[in-house]
């Protein structure tokens, strides 16, 4: 070996082939915008683009780019039937019609009002909700079919009593969030992203990610059943 010449030219030197350097792969998770937007939607899972549009906003052309870049990178679930988004392996997709019910303000109103005054009427329900009480009625009516409330008859008035389906299910998701934490980690490492713990609780998971230019933060909600009511 001649005196001065690192290894790599002297293998070129001898003709000897040497291993390619695995060029860097990327992530859709190293865009700021698309992080929000998963930030977002493990949040807010089953949410249409226009909202997500409306609540971070972004106009719309520049959320569908990035919702299709999350989708094509096995980020985020596009359900096109209703038009909503959700991140891959998170919630329980069964649960869908849940969150979609409680994506308005008043219906999550009308739930806060139930747990925490247990055999409200829905006249006091309608007052509670400052809408009719046909309003009232209808909307006792959705969160009954989705059980998340039980309807019990006191006389001429009709009582409203929560169930503990929300938090049976608030309870499966930390073991689901769990499992999606681990994923999430491994698909960065695979990614070769350098994942960065800088907290890990059981309702919210935050990385630094990349490197350099690229580095970012990702704070990722864990308990969006917890939040329904709030």
């Amino acid at each position: 070996m001649l005196k001065g010449i690192g290894k790599a030219l002297q293998d070129a030197l001898d003709g000897k082939e040497t291993a390619a350097s695995p060029a860097p792969a990327t992530s859709p998770l190293l865009n700021a915008h698309r992080r929000r937007i998963l930030e977002y939607l493990s949040l807010r899972p089953f949410t249409t683009g226009g909202k997500i549009a409306s609540d971070l906003k972004m106009s719309s052309s520049s959320v569908v780019w990035h919702l299709r870049s999350l989708v094509s990178g096995g980020y985020v679930v596009h359900r096109h039937d209703e038009k909503v988004y959700y991140p891959k392996d998170f919630v329980d997709p069964a649960d869908a019609d849940l969150f979609i019910t409680l994506r308005t303000s008043k219906r999550r109103d009308a739930l806060r009002s139930i747990v925490e005054s247990p055999g409200i009427s829905k006249v006091e329900l309608s007052g509670a909700m400052n809408a009719s009480r046909q309003t009232a009625s209808k909307v006792a009516s959705e969160l009954e079919k989705l059980g998340l409330v039980t309807v019990a008859i006191d006389g001429r008035f009709t009582r409203l009593y929560p169930t503990n389906v929300l938090k049976d299910k608030q309870e499966k998701q930390h073991l689901r969030a769990r499992a999606y934490v681990e994923r999430i980690l491994t698909r960065l490492e695979d990614e070769r992203q350098s994942p960065q713990v800088l907290r890990r609780t059981e309702t919210e998971l935050q990385l630094r990610i990349g490197k350099g230019r690229g580095k970012g933060v990702l704070s990722i909600p864990l308990d969006p059943y917890g939040t329904l009511v709030n």
